[in-house]
């Protein structure tokens, strides 16, 4: 977390000299992004990146993000393994869920590059996924299978969860953002409407 701080403050010191392009908080109220995003949810710290056995639930993960007026929103989710596996059998699987949403305020260095503090929420569980079962959702276009994931009693893990994300935007309408807290570490993009990016 130390090495991310200080990344920030370089950034800082070098957009420095340009100080009638940085730091325009009147440019958040006008703008408006939405995106998705990908990554690892469940970690339990900020190191190693590694799967280990105090790391165990780190799991591949998308979500969404939003932008309304500088504050920053996300929801990142990782379901249970074999949940939409849609072969029918007598198996049962022991799997695990994770997911964090987080939330924080962009703070604009320049017009194209912005930093912010988020805080949030992480859980993750364990559980088993029967394959002997199937369901179905349907939407006007598609339907959905999946099989029943009953959660184990006593392992659902609620943490609280920070951190430190940035957000590039190389074109008005696209941006690029990288997240990482204690329990997820992920990225995305995002359309944006409303700023001052040329």
């Amino acid at each position: 977390m130390k090495k991310i701080f200080t990344l920030v403050a370089l950034v800082l010191i070098a957009f420095s000299a340009d100080a009638k392009k940085t730091f325009d908080f009147e440019d958040n109220g006008r703008r408006l992004e939405i995106g998705f995003n990908l990554g690892q949810v469940g970690r339990s710290g900020f190191m190693p990146l590694k799967q280990s056995d105090h790391n165990a639930f780190a799991r591949f993960g998308w979500g969404v993000n939003a932008v309304i007026g500088g504050v920053y929103v996300d929801f990142t989710w990782a379901s249970a393994q074999h949940k939409f596996d849609n072969h029918i059998s007598p198996e049962l699987y022991h799997d695990n869920e994770a997911f964090s949403i987080n939330a924080g305020y962009q703070i604009p260095v320049t017009d194209w590059f912005r930093f912010m503090p988020v805080f949030g929420y992480s859980q993750t569980n364990e559980g088993i996924t029967d394959c002997s079962t199937i369901n179905f959702s349907s939407s006007n276009s598609s339907v959905t299978l999946y099989h029943d994931y009953n959660v184990t009693p006593g392992t659902r893990v609620h943490s609280f969860n920070y951190g430190l994300g940035i957000s590039i935007q190389p074109l008005s309408f696209i941006v690029i953002n990288a997240v990482a807290t204690k329990h997820a570490l992920y990225g995305g993009t995002a359309f944006a409407r409303g700023s001052n990016r040329r």
